[in-house]
């Protein structure tokens, strides 16, 4: 018995980071404020293969109908510079973050802002969100 193969989503995966205008400010002020090694985990999730590589990773690996969409979403942080901020327990770097000194966790807060004031409209960040969605089918 054969059952016919229809697209799927198959994985979803963020554009890079220059596509997510928060957490670019964001990445801008750590790597401001913290040295490069320790500053650089921050980005690792914005770090996936463009389209055609991720088509051509799909296609590689057994996948049929591979194709690649652009997805954009709205990211409004109520909270403002420090919700944005606190985004940061939920990083590569959370530890390190965690465990600033008080005055470079203060010149961390203060290059944020400054990075973030364009998307401030009304106390909160507006922004987007950027991934790429995989629609594939498997080969059989």
């Amino acid at each position: 018995m054969t059952r016919p193969s229809t697209p799927s989503p198959a994985s979803r995966a963020w554009r890079e980071i220059a596509f997510q205008p928060s957490f670019a400010a964001l990445d801008a002020a750590l790597h401001e404020c913290l040295p490069a090694d320790q500053a650089g985990p921050f980005g690792a999730p914005f770090r996936w293969p463009s389209p055609e590589g991720l088509e051509a990773a799909f296609a590689n690996n057994g996948f049929d109908d591979v194709s690649v969409y652009r997805v954009e979403h709205p990211l409004i942080f109520e909270g403002g510079v420090a919700q944005v901020i606190g985004a940061l327990a939920a990083s590569p770097i959370a530890a390190t973050v965690a465990a600033l000194d008080s005055e470079t966790a203060a010149r961390l807060r203060s290059a944020a802002a400054r990075h973030l004031e364009p998307l401030l409209a009304d106390g909160q960040v507006r922004t987007q969100m950027v991934s790429n969605l995989v629609s594939a089918t498997k080969r059989a």
